[in-house]
């Protein structure tokens, strides 16, 4: 049996201290397309302690842009564990909601085999999801194909 597991955040409790003050400073909106702000909590998603290595800050920066632009809906950082089956989990680098579909992006320097062999039996487990496996060049990020 699968499960999908999808960590708690507290700061996203529309009932929290910090949602109503943000929300008491909001400017009221006078068109009706939607308004991307970075909130305080989705700042912190930015700070360098949080991530594993340099990389996976710099997509999450990468990421906040595209959200910014309003090219993807939503993202999160190791937000899921999927189990693949006998105790073992995966943990996608990125989730990322674009036009309502579930994306998991993996951030890859090196291609180490334990890490490939998990992304593909998750890949194949979960076909539902949309799975890019993304590395940096001195061109940008660019998609891999796996």
């Amino acid at each position: 049996m699968r499960r999908l597991i999808i960590k708690s955040k507290s700061s996203q409790d529309p009932t929290s201290r910090r949602a109503k003050r943000s929300t008491s400073q909001t400017p009221k909106r006078t068109t009706t397309e939607p308004v991307r702000t970075v909130s305080a909590w989705q700042s912190s998603k930015l700070s360098a302690k949080r991530y594993r290595n340099a990389w996976e800050r710099q997509y999450a920066e990468y990421l906040q842009v595209l959200l910014q632009a309003g090219k993807i809906d939503w993202w999160d950082y190791e937000a899921v564990s999927l189990s693949l089956g006998q105790g073992v989990t995966y943990k996608p680098d990125f989730l990322v909601i674009r036009n309502n579909t579930v994306e998991f992006h993996e951030v890859k320097g090196r291609r180490r085999e334990a890490g490939m062999v998990r992304f593909r039996v998750a890949r194949s487990l979960y076909p539902f999801f949309r799975w890019i496996m993304v590395s940096n060049s001195k061109d940008g990020w660019k998609e891999l194909s796996v």
